[in-house]
């Protein structure tokens, strides 16, 4: 895969000045670092707030296409461009989150909140991803992970403040964190750490 078709892949187009080379499988071609919000409604667990700050490269390349008043933010009006072109396409990977419950895959249901910025010259987007259905964290495991199957981006933890809790019983849940993919990276899949909520019965 080229670097042309990874950023269509993220929803981008007229990027032809940034064509590169490389099997996606092997190399990534974008990197991200990655906030996970566990959001709450009462006891249960209702969203996931994400934040991603990407790699200066790929960042760039995207402020510059969408800032189109060059203030180091985006209006209204371009955070919609920018969402329509460089996130919207993501649906189809499922925004790289993968989530189980209680050992079974769990759904999300259609993303809020979209908003792009830029801090500190780095691009970053927010956003929240509902579940389908809300979770007592307390009655089944609940593990998240976020990364691309293909490996055209890498997505790292933040290394500051990796998880952080909304609207929770102060106290109520912890996190830990390990690393998730193990051998399966010989096979060309993404390397990812995966995050466990550890919320107790009272």
């Amino acid at each position: 895969m080229s670097l042309f078709s990874g950023l269509k892949y993220l929803g981008l187009a007229g990027a032809a000045l940034l064509v590169g080379s490389g099997p996606a499988t092997a190399h990534p071609h974008v990197w991200l670092d990655n906030v996970t919000t566990f959001v709450f409604e009462g006891d249960k667990l209702a969203a996931l707030r994400l934040t991603w700050t990407f790699d200066e490269f790929f960042g760039t390349a995207i402020i510059r296409r969408f800032d189109a008043n060059r203030n180091n933010r985006f209006e209204p009006e371009e955070n919609a461009e920018l969402e329509k072109g460089a996130f919207a396409n993501l649906k189809e990977y499922g925004y790289f989150a993968h989530m189980t419950v209680g050992g079974k895959p769990a759904g999300f249901g259609a993303v809020t909140g979209f908003q792009g910025a830029v801090r500190n010259g780095q691009l970053v987007y927010d956003f929240t991803l509902p579940l389908a259905e809300p979770v007592d964290p307390g009655a089944a495991e609940v593990v998240i992970s976020i990364y691309d199957e293909s490996y055209f981006v890498e997505v790292g933890l933040d290394t500051n403040d990796p998880v952080r809790f909304d609207r929770m019983t102060p106290g109520r849940c912890s996190f830990s964190v390990r690393d998730a993919s193990g051998a399966q990276q010989s096979f060309g899949v993404a390397p990812f750490q995966s995050i466990t909520l550890s919320c107790p019965k009272p």
